[in-house]
């Protein structure tokens, strides 16, 4: 179900995730569920004041940027690669 290019993007963010991987290159529509919840993790306030070094700081946020942005484009690609009946259904369960 994924292209060649998404599933090594897949690998590029998540590259010690064998369960992901594994989703990824099997086409798991449940790979979504999983980027989501990931990509939902924000770096809290706690975290923010403890670290010292501002380059750590900037490297947690891109890192969270990357999940995200890896999350929008699985959404982009499903809506694109799946079949009417698939959208339909992923539209059902988030109303």
């Amino acid at each position: 179900m994924y292209t060649e290019s998404f599933i090594k993007l897949v690998k590029e963010v998540y590259p010690s995730s064998a369960i992901m991987i594994q989703m990824a290159e099997d086409g798991s529509y449940l790979l979504g569920q999983m980027l989501k919840s990931y990509a939902d993790v924000e770096i809290s306030p706690e975290r923010i004041l403890q670290t010292n070094d501002l380059n750590e700081l900037k490297r947690m946020a891109a890192r969270l940027k990357e999940r995200r942005d890896l999350y929008d484009r699985w959404v982009e690609v499903t809506q694109v690669e799946l079949p009417k009946d698939k959208r339909r259904q992923q539209y059902y369960s988030k109303h």
